[in-house]
């Protein structure tokens, strides 16, 4: 069963099936490591509470809206540009950890940044997981999210106890740097592979024209 799913999958959609996974991946760590990097700061238990409910709901904003950047940009030059805007909201994290940055400026970065990951993280939960689901093929819907969903998960153990080890080491500014740089890295992936994720996503038109 796994052997013909891969086999029946176009070279071009398993790598953009890769390159989403490690696009929710890196955008999930962004969260994650955001709320350690509050204590960190000086944020209470409650103030942080409160802080990720306030970024949940311009995350559900976000995904209001996925119809209207799925017209402007498509789902393809989303995966090319949009981490580069991840990159320059983790740049508002390492601003806060300046010495010369008081407080209050340090806490404003740092949601700024946040708020910033978040209304992209709802926008993406619609425009990647929705693309991925239609284009995978009909008998393969079910394994393909699922495929999916593994490799975020084993992403996941390699990346986050990398970063966690950074920032024992060298610190919570060069955590967010190494952050940053797998982003950018993700972006230049994604344009090297764009002509690609094109004629794929071309198709992918034409084929809901024919249906209509």
């Amino acid at each position: 069963m796994l052997f013909t799913f891969w086999r029946k999958l176009p070279a071009a959609f398993t790598l953009l099936l890769f390159g989403a996974a490690a696009y929710w991946t890196l955008s999930s760590l962004v969260g994650q490591l955001a709320e350690s990097y509050f204590s960190y700061i000086g944020l209470n238990p409650i103030m942080i509470t409160l802080i990720f409910t306030l970024a949940n709901l311009v995350a559900i904003i976000g995904n209001k809206y996925v119809k209207q950047v799925k017209r402007w940009w498509g789902w393809s030059c989303w995966l090319m540009v949009t981490p580069l805007i991840y990159a320059g909201a983790l740049l508002f994290f390492i601003s806060s950890t300046a010495h010369f940055v008081t407080q209050w400026i340090s806490w404003g970065l740092v949601l700024l940044g946040l708020f910033l990951g978040k209304l992209l993280s709802g926008v993406n939960e619609g425009m990647i997981d929705g693309t991925i689901t239609a284009l995978a093929p009909d008998s393969f819907k079910a394994t393909t999210m699922s495929t999916m969903e593994t490799i975020m998960a084993l992403g996941f153990v390699i990346i986050f106890p990398m970063l966690g080890g950074i920032q024992s080491f060298l610190g919570y500014s060069w955590m967010f740097i190494v952050l940053t740089l797998l982003f950018i890295g993700l972006s230049r992936a994604a344009w090297i592979f764009k002509e690609r994720w094109l004629e794929l996503e071309q198709s992918m038109k034409e084929e809901s024209v024919t249906k209509v």
